[in-house]
């Protein structure tokens, strides 16, 4: 993981076989806010809140669950 604090968005992105980018909207709170970790999908659909909890469930201590 520590190499991809120095690496760009934009280069991880294109080694990853152009997997998993997030929109361009998509902007930290703050200028310089960075959060780096191990990540996992969970799909849902509109209302489904179950999901969600689950997947909080299931993130591993220290990790970041996304809330």
């Amino acid at each position: 993981m520590a190499v991809f604090k120095t690496a760009s968005t934009a280069l991880i992105y294109q080694a990853a076989g152009q997997h998993g980018a997030l929109h361009s909207t998509i902007k930290p709170l703050r200028p310089g806010c960075r959060l780096l970790g191990a990540a996992f999908t969970a799909a849902g659909f509109p209302g489904d809140n179950l999901t969600g909890h689950a997947a909080i469930t299931l993130a591993l201590p220290g990790g970041h669950p996304g809330v």
